[in-house]
């Protein structure tokens, strides 16, 4: 978790990176409001719970508190994330042995940041970069 991520993590009002990147192998979409919904237990056990269960979990926790989960269409044949390669913006800072060195998660939360338009990203992107 990159150090722009912890307040996002400890406060639980935005969904962090590693939640996004678990509802979207489990092809769901939850949005925002969905998440703030979740009792801070449901939300942190979330964060917490491995890929194996997260799918499981997710439902039980959706349906308890009454949030409609949305299917994503279905899984593409490589996620982008786990290409060989950094994306190509990356590739000058990060070579392809460096990038399959990296966990499942830091390599997702870069990605994000290299695919996202907001205006922080670049700089949360620069920072990110010298973490790792």
């Amino acid at each position: 978790m990159f150090s722009f991520e912890r307040s996002e993590a400890e406060d639980l009002e935005l969904i962090p990176a590693g939640v996004r990147r678990k509802l979207d192998l489990a092809r769901q979409k939850l949005s925002l409001a969905g998440w703030t919904r979740l009792p801070r237990e449901a939300r942190m056990a979330l964060v917490a719970a491995g890929d194996p269960s997260f799918e499981a979990l997710l439902r039980e926790v959706s349906e308890a508190a009454g949030v409609a989960l949305d299917p994503l269409g279905p899984a593409p044949a490589e996620w982008p994330w786990r290409a060989r390669e950094a994306p190509e913006v990356l590739r000058g800072r990060l070579d392809a042995a460096r990038w399959a060195g990296l966990d499942d998660e830091t390599r997702y939360s870069l990605w994000k940041l290299c695919e996202s338009r907001r205006p922080e990203a670049r700089e949360q992107l620069a920072q990110a970069l010298t973490e790792i």
